[in-house]
C-alpha cells in the first residue's frame, strides 16, 4: 500500500502528454489487482476468525448449561438429603419418645411386682399360722410405699390417700409398742394382730387394683375412692380394737412414729 501511494504521487506528476505515464497506468492496474487479493485475503481470514469465536462461544455457553444443570442436580439432592434427614429425626424422636413411655409403664409394672411379691411373701411363710409382728412391720412399709406411688399416679385418690396416710400415722407407735413386747402378747392380742394384717394385706390388694385405673376413668376412680374409704374405716376400726386389747404394761406407744416407720412423704398437690 505503500508503494502504491509513492506510485499515484509520482503519476500526478505527470503532464499528459508524457509517455511514460502508460507505464504507471500498467503498475496501478497491477496494484489494484494485489489489494483485490489482500482484501480477499483478509475477508476470508476474518470469516475464519468469526467462525473460531462462534464455535468458542457456542462451547462456552454449552458448558454454562451443563454447570447450571451440576448445580441445580446438586441442589436437588441436598435438598432431598436434608428432607430425608429431618424425617430420620423425627422418626428418632418419636421413637425415642415412645421408649421413654415403655420405661415408664414398664417401671410402673415392677414397682407393683414388687410390692405383691413382697405382700405375697409375708404371708406365704406364715400360712396356718398367726400373723407375725415382723409381717405386720412389712406390711405396714409395704402400705406406705403404696400411698406414694397412688398419690403420684391418680390425683383422684388425693384427698382419700392424705386421711389414710393419717391414719398410717396413727398407727405407726402402735406397731412399734407390738415390736418391742412381742414375747408378752396374750393369745387374744395376737389374735388381733392377725386379723389386722389382714385388713392391711387387704389394702394392699385395693391399691394395686386402684393403681391400674386409669386417669380418665373418672367413674371407675371414684368407684376405688368409695372402697379407699371404706378400707381406712376398717383400718381404723382394727386399729382401735388391738389398742383396747393391748394392756398398759405391754404397750407403751411412742409420742411419734419409730425410724423404721417414717416416710419422707409430702402428700401436697404439687
Amino acid at each position: 500500500m505503500r508503494e502504491g501511494a509513492e506510485l499515484i504521487c509520482r503519476l500526478s506528476k505527470l503532464r499528459w502528454w508524457n509517455r511514460i505515464k502508460s507505464r504507471y497506468i500498467v503498475q496501478l492496474v497491477e496494484l489494484d489487482a494485489s489489494l483485490k487479493g489482500l482484501l480477499k485475503h483478509i475477508v476470508m481470514q476474518q470469516a475464519r476468525d468469526i467462525k473460531e469465536n462462534l464455535l468458542v462461544v457456542k462451547q462456552t455457553a454449552k458448558q454454562l448449561v451443563q454447570f447450571q444443570e451440576f448445580n441445580e442436580r446438586l441442589l436437588r439432592e441436598r435438598t432431598l438429603l436434608q428432607e430425608d434427614a429431618r424425617g430420620l429425626q423425627e422418626k428418632f424422636v418419636l421413637q425415642l419418645q415412645k421408649n421413654g413411655e415403655q420405661l415408664l409403664q414398664l417401671q410402673r409394672v415392677i414397682e407393683d411386682m414388687m410390692m405383691q411379691q413382697e405382700a405375697r411373701g409375708v404371708t406365704d411363710s406364715e400360712t396356718g399360722d398367726l400373723v407375725g409382728v415382723a409381717a405386720l412391720v412389712t406390711l405396714f412399709k409395704v402400705l406406705f410405699r403404696n400411698v406414694q406411688h397412688l398419690f403420684k399416679q391418680n390425683v383422684t385418690y388425693k384427698p382419700v390417700l392424705r386421711n389414710i396416710k393419717s391414719t398410717l400415722d396413727s398407727l405407726g407407735p402402735v406397731i412399734e409398742g407390738i415390736e418391742v413386747t412381742n414375747r408378752y402378747l396374750s393369745y387374744s392380742e395376737k389374735r388381733q394382730i392377725h386379723c389386722l394384717a389382714i385388713q392391711m394385706r387387704a389394702g394392699v390388694e385395693l391399691f394395686r387394683r386402684c393403681s391400674k385405673v386409669a386417669t380418665w376413668n373418672i367413674y371407675k376412680s371414684l368407684s376405688y375412692s368409695s372402697k379407699l374409704i371404706q378400707w381406712d374405716e376398717s383400718l381404723q376400726r382394727e386399729r382401735d380394737r388391738l389398742i383396747a386389747l393391748l394392756d398398759d404394761q405391754h404397750y407403751q406407744p411412742s409420742s411419734s412414729a419409730p425410724s423404721c416407720f417414717r416416710y419422707d412423704i409430702c402428700l401436697d398437690d404439687r
